[in-house]
């Protein structure tokens, strides 16, 4: 069609050149007229204008591809234009708004007039760009004089911007909003989305190359919804606080009037005195209480911070009271000391602060970890010191997305989203220089370790490195096909490492050599960095996996450990770890050896987006939508988590300090076996033992040795050494418990099936089945040797505990009927312990109590447990000085054999499911339902004074930003007051 147009149009230019003057004239040559009619729109009624052979062909172009392309263009040329313009919807936008400016500036550049309003707009320069060439390629548009220009007017006509936005709307799932927000000036925020329109723009634009308006529009969304969000916690907060004031206003009302009526009741009776001094005891404790459940409401919603300040107010509260009930005394003293407990041992964030209203966007440490720096949607940069302190505020005249301190910790690095970097004296806040560095916004800065370089990456698909002193552009890197979302330097200063939200993640000399381009899938790359040693390099990605590279694009290790998308990650300086910030609203801290995963930090209400490790890496700082600067421990020096099991953790064992795997502990899932050193680190998994799930563990006292049994009723003996298996099948129902004789010649096995099943180790290092004899009369939860082998207990469902004995001296056999018969109160007994003496078992049961009998079955004592929580699991300390008690309600006790409450441990959010002390008794091993086995600190636990160790910890909070919190009760460990 277009071929056939193109011949019309040189023969019209033959015949003009043919023609007279007078042949032209309307009134002596009516054939053409008739020629021009013919060619004319049928529809127009509108007599032809004077004819001449550019009006035939004008008219023809309009009526025949113009108006009527689709129906006409045979051959296709046009549709296969129009294809490759919007092939691949992920990349199509991209192509679109380029072309769109190149019209937009033919347009301007056409002679005049220009269309009303319009500006004069540059010709769009050819830079060989991922995006131009798309355009190139797809023939639409060609190199002219070093410029990118249409290749033909009809093409223009056809894809005119009309077109173009057409296509455009189609893309975008929110066009609609998008034009009435434009067409408002961008000023009525009723059109900018919300809630689950903005979560389905922001997942779909996260695999899209977009045009800085779609990135204006979702950020003003973003930040809208975060202001709105910051209003209804402030709202809250304020409710809460209002709340709070509430209470402590009728609590200073009730004391004046009680004051008063005080001394009207003194002066007239003594039994009106009486009944106001009870009133104010009543509020006062109403006051305890209320702040007690405060505390553990924030614990729950992971606001763990204003969970300890709460519970030292709690406590602060509860010793100010006076003339109080005993009992009433010891009930409050308990619960505000239960919960101080919680909190300190379940601490983990050091300070917080509100530090950007719409949401904080980036956060960094100063390279000496004395500063740290933060960017939010509220167009400020804020400087503050590594203990809250806020230092300086430097306002932008953008949203300012990036900021990086220079090596020496002298200036301040910020790029903004309307293509500008700043640079700023630390100490003062003035700002030293600034300059347009990107036609687009900038999403990333860093600076080269050296001191000499910056980088920046854009949405305009280049990153630029510039001189750090001069400001002049060193070069530009250029391959990105979408916006370049994270740049960093490599610690040599002679690399870096570039990202885009269509999955490019690219190597680069300083020079501009593109070096590597890494296998990184498809989806979004939001962050890399290059570990502090330079072999490593960490990306985070949009569909929630970490990865760990080496520099020559060789993949270490995949992580999909996230919910949602991986949005920042960083490393401590010793490169020992590295953090990730998620969608999720989790901080993940993890170890770089392995992969294995240290901790999590719940908290944010919202997206976080920058993370960053202090100098010494105790420290982890994070920045979220919420608006909320955190500060996070990266050390518990109470308990340490091991956080990788796939499922419940049935078991926790050590081994014995005669055996070869001495001083190790294990692990029991459904699907695996693992060992693990003191410390938390891993040092061995077995998996596939049983096709059956695996519930029970015992590690043979002087071999490398251990047994595991399972829902089948199976036993499965293996040597750690050689990985020797053997298989033995006492019954077809679940084995709860496994246990060796302290010799291991003998093996004991208990479950489902109710009976007694027991194993002797053979010559030829086999174990046969020796007796199996009906134990129980419900199932049989726990089974166990004395440590001096003279009987054997087993606990049960059906309230008792009974104690088997040898039926000869030599130890041949077991006698088939109980020695001893321990009765509970009519509750299941679940666990089962027996003191490192013999001389006593202790039992717990699901009536939250401990019972102690000798091994004549005498009842020695009953101990109720807190709370209405039933018992799991239960064991002795070495020295027998200990019962550690596993609770349903997550929590351990720590007791005394006379029954004393020690401690109260919490660090698991899910039923424990058994405990364990180590041989030397350093230390205690917990197993839960919530995947994860824990490693206590005896030594810190026992020695702990929890009030001055909570004062001291929320120190820089009451310092800086907590003036709502009232403690007295730290004044004696801090070094400023805290006030009355």
């Amino acid at each position: 069609m277009v071929q056939k147009i193109c011949a019309l149009v040189l023969r019209s230019r033959q015949l003009s050149a043919a023609m007279p003057a007078a042949a032209i004239d309307p009134t002596t040559n009516h054939g053409a007229d008739r020629a021009a009619d013919q060619a004319a729109d049928p529809a127009d009624t509108n007599p032809p204008a004077r004819f001449s052979p550019r009006a035939f062909v004008d008219r023809l172009i309009q009526s025949q591809i113009l108006n009527h392309w689709e129906a006409s263009d045979e051959p296709e040329h046009l549709k296969t234009i129009r294809d490759r313009l919007l092939y691949d919807e992920r990349s199509a936008g991209r192509r679109l708004m380029l072309y769109r400016q190149i019209c937009r500036a033919e347009l301007s550049a056409d002679p005049p007039p220009h269309p009303p309003g319009q500006a004069t707009v540059p010709l769009v320069q050819a830079d060989g760009s991922a995006a131009q060439t798309e355009l190139l390629l797809a023939g639409i548009v060609e190199k002219r004089d070093g410029y990118l220009r249409v290749k033909c007017r009809i093409y223009r006509e056809v894809f005119n911007l009309a077109w173009v936005d057409r296509q455009l709307d189609d893309l975008r799932p929110y066009a609609i909003w998008l034009n009435a927000w434009v067409e408002s000036n961008y000023r009525d925020a009723s059109y900018l989305l919300r809630g689950n329109p903005l979560r389905e723009a922001l997942d779909w634009m996260q695999k899209r190359s977009l045009d800085d308006l779609d990135y204006r529009y979702l950020a003003a969304s973003q930040e809208l919804e975060q202001l709105e969000i910051q209003r209804q916690l402030e709202l809250d907060r304020l409710r809460e606080a209002e709340a709070r004031l509430e209470i402590e206003q009728r609590s200073v009302q009730r004391q004046r009037q009680l004051l008063v009526a005080l001394s009207i009741t003194l002066a007239a009776s003594l039994v009106s005195g009486g009944i106001t001094l009870y009133a104010y005891q009543q509020a006062a404790i109403s006051d305890v209480r209320s702040t007690i459940a405060a505390s553990r409401g924030s614990f729950a919603s992971d606001q763990r911070l204003d969970a300890l300040l709460q519970a030292l107010q709690a406590r602060d509260r509860f010793q100010q009271l006076r003339f109080v009930p005993a009992q009433t005394r010891q009930e409050l003293k308990q619960r505000t000391q239960s919960v101080l407990e919680q909190a300190v041992y379940g601490e983990n964030e050091k300070n917080q602060r509100f530090a950007h209203p719409g949401g904080a966007l980036a956060a960094e440490f100063s390279p000496d970890g004395q500063s740290i720096v933060t960017t939010g949607t509220d167009r400020t940069v804020k400087v503050w010191r590594s203990n809250g302190a806020l230092v300086h505020t430097l306002e932008h005249s953008s949203l300012v997305y990036d900021a990086t301190f220079s090596p020496d910790n002298q200036k301040l690095l910020t790029a903004s989203l309307d293509g500008n970097l700043h640079i700023w004296d630390c100490n003062s806040g003035r700002l030293l220089k600034k300059f347009t560095a990107h036609q687009g916004g900038i999403w990333s800065v860093d600076w080269s370790r050296d001191g000499q370089w910056i980088v920046s990456g854009s949405s305009d698909l280049t990153a630029k490195i510039w001189s750090a002193t001069t400001g002049n552009l060193k070069t530009t890197l250029r391959g990105h096909k979408s916006t370049v979302w994270s740049v960093a330097f490599h610690p040599n200063s002679q690399r870096v490492i570039s990202t885009g939200i269509d999955g490019q993640m690219l190597l680069w000399s300083i020079e501009g050599q593109r070096q590597r381009q890494f296998n990184a899938g498809a989806s979004a790359v939001w962050d890399a960095i290059f570990s502090p040693d330079g072999n490593l390099i960490l990306s985070a990605h949009a569909d929630n996996q970490l990865r760990l590279w080496r520099a020559d694009g060789t993949a270490v290790r995949t992580i999909l450990r996230h919910e949602a998308a991986v949005i920042n990650v960083a490393f401590s300086a010793d490169g020992q770890r590295f953090a990730s910030a998620s969608a999720d609203r989790t901080v993940r801290l993890w170890e770089t050896a392995t992969g294995r995963l240290l901790r999590i930090y719940p908290g944010h209400a919202a997206t976080i987006r920058g993370l960053s490790f202090n100098q010494d890496g105790k420290t982890l700082a994070s920045v979220s939508e919420d608006g909320f600067l955190r500060f996070w421990a990266t050390e518990n020096v109470f308990f340490e988590q091991l956080h990788d099991h796939p499922t419940t953790v049935w078991r926790v064992n050590y081994a014995a300090k005669s055996s070869p795997l001495w001083p190790q502990m294990t692990t029991i899932t459904a699907s695996d076996v693992r060992f693990w050193q003191r410390n938390g680190r891993p040092v061995r998994e077995f998996a596939n033992l049983s096709e059956g799930e695996l519930y029970s563990l015992a590690l043979h006292p002087t071999q490398p040795q251990f047994v595991a049994g399972d829902a089948n009723g199976k036993l499965t003996w293996v040597d750690v050494a050689s990985d020797r298996r053997q298989s033995m099948t006492g019954s077809q129902s679940p084995i709860h418990g496994v246990a060796f004789s302290p010799d291991g010649r003998y093996l004991a096995a208990v479950g489902d099936d109710l009976h007694f099943n027991l194993w002797r180790h053979e010559n030829n290092g086999r174990y046969v089945q020796l007796q199996r004899f009906p134990a129980h009369k419900a199932r049989v939860w726990d089974v166990a040797f004395s440590p001096d082998g003279s009987y054997v207990a087993t606990s049960s469902t059906d309230s008792t505990v009974k104690l088997w004995t040898w039926a000869d001296r030599a130890r041949s056999r077991l006698q088939e009927q109980p020695a001893q018969v321990l009765k509970g109160t009519g509750s299941g007994i679940w666990g089962l312990a027996i003191r490192a003496d013999s001389e006593q078992i202790a039992a717990a049961s699901r009536n939250q109590e401990v019972r102690i009998w000798n091994r004549r079955g005498e009842l020695l004592r009953q101990i109720p447990t807190q709370g209405d929580s039933g018992l799991t699991r239960i064991a002795w300390s070495p020295d027998g000085q200990l019962l550690a008690i596993a609770k349903n309600n997550s929590a351990i006790e720590l007791r005394s054999p006379e029954g004393k409450l020690i401690t109260t441990l919490s660090g698991h959010s899910s039923i424990v499911s058994s405990v364990s002390f180590s041989p030397d008794g350093q230390q205690l091993a917990s197993g839960s339902e919530d995947r994860t086995a824990t490693l206590w600190n005896l030594s810190q636990v026992r020695s702990l004074n929890f009030v001055e160790y909570g004062c001291r910890w929320v120190a820089d909070r009451l310092q800086h930003g907590a003036q709502d919190f009232d403690l007295p009760l730290c004044g004696p460990y801090l070094d400023f007051k805290s006030k009355r």
